[in-house]
């Protein structure tokens, strides 16, 4: 049976609804809101590349390892970029069976302006280097060619995914 990307999106993005907390109580509260497993991720705009710096936290299952990991999370970052600007802690349900990671991201570009980027994402993204970059702006054509251009979209594809350009 194929299941549209469209739909399968909607079975589980919104309950991974990114929330900053900015105490460890607020953590709290967000977390017994979603219910847990947890991830925590250091929220700075200074810091792009979270998981080089142990800025990730994931399977958190209680409150008492939550409000540790809380703040061991931010004295870790705070020893490793001192000058880095934290506003916050991200709290998100954690999704505990992943087939794929995604990466869909926007930029300004300081040489071509406005670019997006699709491709595979998580820890290992940057090694993996499976991405392409599309300059806006794009219809539907030309997303799907750019999506076309990386392995995961062929990954989605044989896993039975369809209206990938939905």
């Amino acid at each position: 049976m194929k299941k549209n990307l469209k739909d399968s999106w909607k079975l589980w993005y919104p309950n991974t609804k990114p929330i900053v907390a900015r105490s460890a109580d607020e953590a709290v509260k967000i977390a017994v809101n979603i219910g847990y497993p947890v991830v925590l991720k250091i929220a700075s705009p200074d810091i792009s590349h979270k998981s080089d710096i142990r800025g990730v936290v994931i399977g958190i299952s209680s409150e008492e390892k939550l409000r540790v990991e809380y703040e061991q999370l931010i004295s870790r970052v705070k020893e490793k970029l001192p000058e880095a600007r934290i506003t916050g802690v991200v709290v998100q349900k954690m999704i505990e069976k992943v087939d794929y990671e995604i990466l869909l991201g926007a930029k300004r570009d300081k040489d071509f302006g406005s670019v997006i980027l699709f491709g595979r994402g998580g820890v290992d993204a940057e090694i993996i280097g499976d991405f392409s970059i599309g300059i806006p702006p794009l219809n539907q054509t030309l997303a799907k060619i750019m999506m076309e251009q990386t392995k995961v979209y062929k990954m989605l594809r044989d896993t039975g995914v369809e209206n990938l350009q939905t």
